[in-house]
């Protein structure tokens, strides 16, 4: 597929979305509230220059919300948005229609390690890590975007404790409480670090100490992707999801 046919697809998806279901409410889009500083390094760990995360899911090929701006470059492989890692330029995209997911197509391949996409996502009650470099207190502007990644684990809830109206349970997953102003994008991983589940989409209320995590479900998204990407990373053998 040539950049003018993505762009072409992009383009088409993104008309399909505004001209198609009627848009449901949407707060504004969720930094990693009481997380911590990582110590380690996440290969896959993607930062978009205007303000959100993303997820490396091949040599070539970056995910991250379908609302984030796209970018020119992208920083792959560094903690620290500001240095470190590899600026990757970025030379076309594709919006998912229906999902608020999109992917970005790298110039050259990168050197880093990129996520697995599993085949299955998270039960409720299973214990997820938020990764990103959001705020770090909850109400809007209420403080300064950290330049370096935090985390923060927290567990998978079920659907209906999302506030009515904010998932859509075919697509989505509801995690609790973790997740503010700056993390669209990110990565919702597993607590090794080499799964990405999904990517934070949204938060259900103004106030990110009290809202939930909106995150677009990869897993179900897997064969569309790999449609676009082409070959993924495959699950690693005898690695189950951590319980």
């Amino acid at each position: 597929m040539t950049g003018k046919q993505l762009l072409l697809g992009a383009a088409l998806a993104l008309a399909a979305v505004l001209g198609g279901a009627p848009a449901r409410a949407v707060a504004p889009a969720p930094d990693i509230i009481d997380g911590q500083e990582i110590s380690r390094n996440y290969p896959f760990l993607v930062h978009l220059p205007g303000g959100c995360g993303g997820v490396l899911i091949s040599p070539r090929w970056v995910v991250t919300a379908q609302h984030c701006p796209t970018p020119m470059t992208v920083r792959v492989g560094s903690l620290d948005r500001t240095a470190g890692g590899t600026v990757a330029q970025v030379d076309a995209y594709v919006d998912l229609h229906g999902v608020d997911l999109k992917l970005l197509r790298l110039l050259a391949p990168v050197g880093h390690l990129p996520a697995i996409i599993p085949a299955a996502s998270p039960g409720a009650g299973e214990v997820v890590r938020l990764i990103g470099w959001g705020q770090t207190c909850p109400l809007p502007g209420c403080g300064a975007i950290p330049a370096g990644a935090r985390e923060r684990d927290q567990t998978v809830t079920t659907a209906d404790q999302c506030a009515a109206g904010f998932l859509d349970a075919a697509t989505e997953m509801c995690v609790n409480s973790a997740a503010c102003y700056g993390d669209s994008g990110g990565p919702v991983s597993d607590v090794a670090g080499r799964l990405a589940y999904g990517i934070v989409s949204r938060g259900d209320a103004e106030d990110c100490g009290r809202a939930h995590t909106i995150a677009v479900d990869m897993t179900r998204q897997r064969e569309r992707i790999g449609g676009i990407v082409g070959e993924l990373p495959q699950v690693l053998p005898n690695r189950g999801v951590p319980r």
